[in-house]
């Protein structure tokens, strides 16, 4: 064997070994000193200096495995209060949306039994100096019908936007 193959071998098997146990990260800003502690505070790895002397002095701290279970759970946490936020903003949306659609609805029904109302007045007035009172009934009669259908039409409507808004109610006093 030459004698430059036994010189390199145990060279190599060190540098192997050496690689094969990898340091933990070091701190940047103290030369090779291990990121071995978690500052709950900032949320990173830091070294012992950076506690003692350095800017997270003061800091709380943690250990690497606590911190590394909490963090990996952090994203559950936070998708769990965004979900109650966003059924929250849901929920008040809807309150909202059902008011003013319930509203509205209660506002075209006004403006159309109005209008009959005018049409009413308006054939009354029409008649009344006339002597064709039985000519009046038909007409009178029409309107009288239209109302009935504004009611019939707009009446479960309403009823039902008033119960969609108390189930919300509801929905949200179970929140």
């Amino acid at each position: 064997m030459k004698w430059y193959i036994i010189y390199f071998i145990p060279i190599l098997t060190c540098q192997f070994q050496k690689d094969s146990h990898p340091r933990p990260p070091s701190c940047p800003e103290h030369h090779r000193q291990p990121l071995n502690v978690y500052c709950v505070q900032d949320h990173q790895l830091i070294c012992g200096f950076c506690l003692t002397v350095g800017q997270h002095q003061g800091h709380p701290i943690d250990d690497l495995q606590a911190a590394f279970i909490r963090e990996r759970q952090a994203p559950t946490h936070l998708l769990a209060r965004l979900s109650e936020h966003f059924v929250v903003f849901w929920i008040v949306y809807l309150k909202c949306y059902f008011l003013k659609v319930c509203e509205q609805v209660e506002q075209d029904k006004a403006s159309c039994e109005g209008l009959v109302r005018q049409d009413q007045q308006a054939v009354e007035q029409y008649f009344q100096g006339l002597e064709l009172a039985r000519k009046k009934e038909p007409f009178m009669g029409a309107l009288d019908t239209t109302s009935v259908e504004v009611s019939l039409a707009y009446d479960p409507l309403i009823q039902k936007l008033k119960e969609l808004q108390v189930g919300v109610a509801w929905v949200a006093g179970q929140r």
